[in-house]
């Protein structure tokens, strides 16, 4: 049988991660935060920290990707396949509960940043979100390949951006303010703790790496592809957020004005205001508002490759739930959801259930993978501060709050419910698997393999999804033995 046609091209996979990161959509709205949070050498030691710490991560997710080159179900189906078989079913209903509740917060995160500085009445916000949701899902539906597109606009945008700001400022800051000026204006007196909060930012850019992961299926030669498409694109990412990071700064005469934004609100706005006249603003607005786009564009596709995953596994409550989540509680999921698969390959290794790809870490995988536990564990922890003091109902971070109350319900529904039902494999009794496997076989057979004709793409996808289904009986088979 011919090989099944794979469409996605790695610069294509390349682009998806790059959208998907998209460095300027988590700087450029948090610039204020990060500025009171520690300032210029925060933002500047503080991104290029999270980064390095982000990036143990990043090589975890790349060196089981490229052991599973040819896997549907992303994060899912790693955590099904690195657990032991009785943590097996509880281990994917928390990862796919988990990123579920990721993709719709997150989806929505995207949306309302949109806004552009004003303080527009609800039901403008919410009107901005629904015309903004069709058109994502538009573009998604209707199959327009806008991943190269996105790529540009994420690679040229800081350009434009750093060029701008070049050639219009008049007194620039001086490079040892950039590197070494400390602010501090949360109202805390712990300089660690404001080393903290100054960490965020970083942490909650530097994420969206996992995107070729969902894709990988349709990639040739996935198991080099998509480890490069990982590491490639965290790589990029991190060196276009550390030159817009360090241009923005260049760009700041006065900290205390860009800190107290009185014209736009905004402080990555209230930047270029005091530098270019309006319709150097308007044109600055459109850039980030364009990443903005493409980023929630992206995430949407991960998002609803995601929600395939889920929708198959049958992982979806049988009941809907009204979820609103603050960013710092976005972050949060998804940094547990990247450490889910690293832990259990950590700590329950088994040459059965995975075999190294061509890309490899070795000797220095469980270090690494280490590493990344730690960190994305102390990335709760930073997420649930709260960022003034003194503390107040609406400073207050209530995203522990909001991680708690979804863990609970993760665990209470697979306790009353899931657990009952719940099951990506459906494993059967040995001895029926020993007895009934041929038959089994034969009456579960693709009616594209059994009926005359040449297989059309649907086609093709049911004899993937087929054999994918077949690999696991084999594998559970094996196993029994």
């Amino acid at each position: 049988m011919a090989s099944l046609k794979r469409t996605l091209s790695p610069m294509k996979a390349l682009g998806t991660t790059i959208s998907v990161t998209s460095v300027m959509t988590g700087i450029v709205p948090l610039t204020q935060n990060a500025l009171g949070a520690g300032g210029p050498v925060m933002l500047v030691f503080g991104f290029a920290f999270a980064s390095l710490m982000a990036s143990s991560i990043a090589l975890s997710l790349a060196d089981i990707a490229s052991g599973f080159p040819n896997v549907k179900g992303g994060l899912i189906e790693y955590s099904r396949r690195l657990a032991p078989p009785k943590l097996r079913r509880l281990s994917s209903w928390v990862t796919s509960t988990a990123s579920c509740a990721f993709s719709f917060a997150l989806f929505g995160t995207a949306a309302i940043q949109l806004a552009t500085g004003s303080n527009p009445g609800r039901w403008v916000t919410v009107f901005i979100h629904i015309i903004i949701s069709i058109l994502f899902g538009a573009v998604n539906a209707l199959h327009l390949n806008v991943d190269i597109v996105s790529m540009i606009w994420h690679l040229v945008g800081p350009i434009v951006v750093f060029l701008t700001i070049a050639a219009s400022v008049r007194s620039p800051p001086t490079a040892n303010w950039i590197l070494t000026h400390f602010e501090n204006q949360t109202g805390w007196a712990s300089s660690f703790y404001v080393i903290l909060l100054g960490l965020m930012q970083g942490a909650f850019t530097m994420t969206g790496y996992d995107a070729p992961i969902h894709t990988m299926h349709s990639i040739e030669d996935a198991a080099w592809k998509v480890p490069q498409g990982i590491l490639f694109g965290f790589l990029i990412s991190f060196a276009i957020g550390e030159l817009l990071i360090l241009t923005l700064l260049y760009g700041i005469g006065n900290l205390q004005e860009i800190l107290n934004p009185a014209i736009s609100g905004i402080s990555s706005i209230e930047i270029f205001v005091h530098l270019i006249g309006n319709f150097g603003v308007a044109c600055m607005i459109v850039i980030f508002m364009g990443t903005f786009f493409f980023c929630g564009q992206g995430i949407l596709k991960a998002c609803s490759t995601i929600g395939h995953e889920l929708a198959v596994s049958g992982a979806f409550p049988k009941s809907q739930y009204l979820s609103q989540a603050m960013t710092s509680a976005v972050a949060m999921e998804l940094n547990l959801v990247y450490c889910i698969p690293v832990a259990l390959r950590l700590f329950f290794p088994s040459p059965t259930r995975f075999q190294s790809g061509p890309f490899s870490l070795g000797r220095y995988s469980r270090p690494i993978a280490l590493i990344a536990i730690t960190w994305s564990v102390l990335c709760v922890f930073i997420f649930s501060l709260p960022g003034f003091y003194p503390i107040t109902a609406q400073d207050m971070n209530y995203a522990s709050i909001l991680l708690v109350a979804t863990i609970s319900i993760i665990i209470g529904y697979w306790y009353f419910s899931a657990r009952h039902w719940f099951d990506l494999e459906q494993p059967l009794e040995s001895q029926w698997l020993k007895s009934k496997a041929e038959t089994m076989i034969e009456h579960t057979l693709p009616r594209a393999i059994t009926s005359e004709g040449s297989p059309q793409e649907r086609d093709l996808d049911e004899i993937e999804n087929w054999l994918d289904h077949l690999e696991r009986d084999l594998r559970d088979l094996r196993e029994l033995k």
